[in-house]
């Protein structure tokens, strides 16, 4: 392996880690460093040792909390976001559906294709996947004359400058009526925030991952489970 292979590896594997790593231990250090100086600096003035220590400790107290200040209203704007918006949403369940429009592994959920564009940009090159024709092999593919009336699809949009929202979709290709939605946030003051000032992002580091949140789940939302309720609540395929 070349001196590049091992930059490479070292870049994403060990420096990235370390780097955040170091960020959300940079900021109590900060703090309990300041804490300590105020504490030393008064003790050589003679200030009494209870008193000193109270300061100091005080300080230092303060400091970790300044990331957290806005904890309570963060939270009120997520839940309430959370109540009013995420979850599952069935709008009308059709029967009978023979394939998927938008996804490829459509079989795997119990239809008899599943569907997308080989060049989603053009829009050309519509394919059908489907299952293989013996154990171990990928999808048997096939040109499609004309798309599903039965689609899937996702969108991701940034919220605030700390929360996302994810949303996927079953609907009618032909008319765009939407069958079901599943809606999903998700809060990560790391993550989430652009600036990209090293101070900063030592600041919300310091409350990481203590404030991250996520909706309707309290875990990282799982794709795939939310994709087979929405299909199974809107889409239920044909009986082969």
């Amino acid at each position: 392996m070349g001196f590049e292979g091992v930059i490479g590896l070292v870049i994403p594997y060990v420096a990235v880690p370390a780097f955040f790593a170091a960020m959300w231990v940079g900021y109590p250090l900060l703090a309990l460093a300041l804490g300590l100086g105020v504490t030393k600096a008064l003790r050589n003035r003679q200030v009494g040792f209870l008193f000193a220590y109270a300061l100091g400790l005080g300080l230092s107290a303060l400091i970790l909390g300044i990331p957290f200040a806005d904890y309570p209203s963060k939270k009120r704007t997520f839940d309430a976001r959370c109540a009013r918006d995420a979850g599952l949403h069935i709008l009308r369940t059709v029967a009978d559906v023979e394939g998927v429009h938008g996804i490829q592994n459509a079989i795997d959920y119990g239809y008899s294709y599943g569907e997308l564009y080989r060049d989603p940009k053009s829009k050309t090159g519509l394919k059908r996947y489907y299952k293989p024709t013996q154990p171990y092999k990928t999808y048997l593919v096939q040109n499609a004359a004309e798309t599903s009336q039965y689609g899937y699809r996702w969108f991701y949009s940034r919220v605030d400058d700390v929360t996302t929202r994810s949303e996927s979709q079953t609907y009618l290709t032909t008319t765009g009526e939407v069958l079901g939605r599943s809606v999903s946030y998700s809060m990560s003051p790391v993550h989430g925030n652009n600036d990209p000032s090293i101070i900063v992002k030592l600041f919300h580091a310091a409350r990481q991952p203590w404030l991250e949140m996520h909706c309707p789940n309290d875990s990282v939302p799982n794709t795939r489970t939310n994709l087979k309720a929405l299909l199974n609540g809107t889409l239920l395929p044909r009986s082969h």
